[in-house]
């Protein structure tokens, strides 16, 4: 290589022969260098244009009021001192425009944003469309704070639909009604807990619950007081269901309406507001009401397993009394007095008399528990006293079986009576005349000398007098049917010679009747006669 070193119109000039300088060690210019083209790495400041290719990076600081950028021999970009930036030249667009990429093959521009109003804008509110090209809402009644999303107006409403008419709406409170979560459609309304439902209102409105859990439904208040059910009917307050301390309470609203029990569609119990219980019927005249056909229209049963064989039961043992039924008794008006001591609490039958049950006078019977403690107070001695009523008078005691299992029929046909006429001997055949002393029930006549059977039974007979001569005492019978008297019973004499005086004859006998026979005595014979003047005596009385 060589180096020519020379000046050419005044102009200093180095050349190398071979028009290549490979390598200086360095060299301080003091004037400009020019050169068609430069390889390698430029370092230092750079004053004047740039011109050519730049290959590689340019590092450092451009002096110059405007940098320009460009390729293919045209300006693509530049940026001023004032940092204004245009493009192609010196477009840098208005104030407000943005540098918008017009994407592969398309050159960028300025552009113009379209602007957005937000009306109502506040903090918190939901931002929604308006229909209006860039205009926009902030919803008031439509706001999240971060932890409560709020829907709030007069009547909020919350909906979800599926496109397809499938509407559940979550429906807010209002001045007039409650809140309301409900669908829009014939549809049932499900919830669920652990992604498998539980709760169920049909389209029809049945509340249905699910899962196989015990209790399904369970009402709990939470605090000292009751826990109720409300039930209406189209509206109206009708019947409760309370769980109180220890106490379950069924009730009835109003002051006519009773709880009914049904099965199959027919009521079958019943209790009125009154407190009445009803059984087989809707009236309820009394505590206890019971209408069914049929026989045995209470059973009480000590055979627990209803089994026609008999099961194994200590109360049903013959030494055993057990108390199926207790009716307990008072002490008259005041059981701490021995006053008003008599007939207690018992149990009244009354024959049908229209549905006048407060009936007393007529068709009725009784049984009842009564106090014979007199004086003695307390209920110390109690009998069973059984009552009746003839027709159109009250109801009395006809039987008692008191404390010692004594029986007494105050009521019992009874009769007995002595001869009492005016003659001392009564002479011949006939009917003898006893005068009743004891006539219960009037059924013996003072004047026929016989007895009228009120009812039908077994009936005793027993007469005794004195006679002096061949008599037969004879007992007779007049059937109700018919027929007149015949004898029922004879019995013999006693024959006494007159140098022993009088002689007495009697018997007894027991005849079945029926209602409205006659009985009476009689004697008879050759030398019938009988010693009146209280000397004879005659009784008769139903056995049953």
């Amino acid at each position: 290589m060589g180096i020519t070193i020379s000046g050419e119109n005044n102009n200093d000039r180095i050349l190398a022969t071979d028009g290549v300088i490979d390598q200086l060690s360095g060299f301080n210019v003091v004037g400009v260098i020019t050169a068609t083209s430069f390889t390698g790495d430029l370092t230092g400041d750079v004053t004047g244009n740039l011109t050519g290719n730049v290959t590689g990076n340019v590092t450092g600081n451009i002096n110059n009021s405007t940098l320009l950028l460009q390729t293919g021999g045209s300006e693509r970009i530049r940026i001023t001192g004032n940092n204004e930036i245009g493009i192609a030249g010196a477009n840098y667009g208005t104030s407000g425009q943005v540098l918008t990429s017009g994407g592969s093959g398309s050159a960028v521009s300025w552009t113009t944003i379209s602007g957005t109003t937000i009306n109502s804008n506040a903090d918190n509110r939901i931002i929604t469309g308006s229909g209006t090209a860039n205009t926009l809402n902030g919803e008031a009644n439509l706001t999240f704070d971060g932890s409560v999303f709020l829907l709030g107006n007069s009547t909020p409403k919350l909906q979800m639909n599926d496109g397809n008419g499938r509407i559940v709406e979550l429906i807010g409170g209002s001045t007039s009604t409650g809140p309301e979560l409900r669908t829009a459609y014939a549809g049932d309304l499900r919830f669920g807990t652990d992604s498998t439902e539980k709760l169920r209102i049909t389209s029809g409105g049945t509340v249905q619950f699910k899962g196989d859990v015990n209790p399904q439904a369970e009402f709990d208040r939470g605090s000292a007081n009751n826990t109720n059910i409300n039930l209406k009917y189209n509206g109206t307050f009708t019947g409760q269901v309370s769980a109180a301390n220890a106490d379950f309470q069924l009730s009835a609203v109003g002051a006519s309406t009773p709880i009914s029990f049904y099965t199959d569609g027919d009521v079958r119990l019943r209790i009125k507001s009154d407190g009445n219980l009803t059984l087989g019927n809707i009236h309820g005249a009394k505590k206890v009401h019971i209408s069914t056909s049929g026989n045995q229209k209470i059973l009480i049963d000590p055979n627990y397993n209803n089994n026609s064989g008999g099961s194994s039961n200590s109360e049903a043992d013959a030494n055993n009394i057990v108390e199926s039924i207790l009716i307990r008794t008072s002490f008259g008006s005041n059981a701490a007095s021995q006053t008003n001591a008599g007939h207690k609490w018992g149990i009244k039958f009354q024959g049908y008399n229209g549905n006048d049950f407060t009936q007393a006078a007529a068709k009725c019977a009784g049984v009842f528990a009564v106090s014979e403690d007199e004086a003695t107070g307390y209920n110390k001695n109690v009998g069973l006293a059984f009552h009746t009523s003839p027709y159109n008078t009250a109801h009395r005691e006809v039987m008692r079986i008191n404390t010692n299992g004594i029986v007494t029929k105050p009521y019992h046909p009874v009769f007995s009576g002595r001869t009492n006429v005016q003659n001392n001997i009564v002479s011949g055949s006939g009917t003898i005349q006893f005068t009743a002393d004891v006539n219960n029930g009037g059924h013996w006549s003072n004047s026929n000398y016989e007895f009228t059977c009120p009812v039908a039974g077994f009936y005793y007979m027993a007469s005794s007098t004195l006679h002096n001569g061949e008599t037969y005492l004879r007992y007779q019978k007049s059937p109700a049917s018919g027929g007149g008297y015949s004898n029922i019973s004879t019995h013999s004499f006693a024959y006494t010679p007159s140098s022993l005086g009088y002689n007495q004859i009697s018997s007894m006998h027991v005849e079945q009747c029926a209602a409205g026979d006659k009985l009476r005595f009689q004697v008879a014979g050759s030398g019938a006669n009988y010693y009146g003047q209280d000397h004879g005596s005659a009784t008769i009385f139903l056995i049953g």
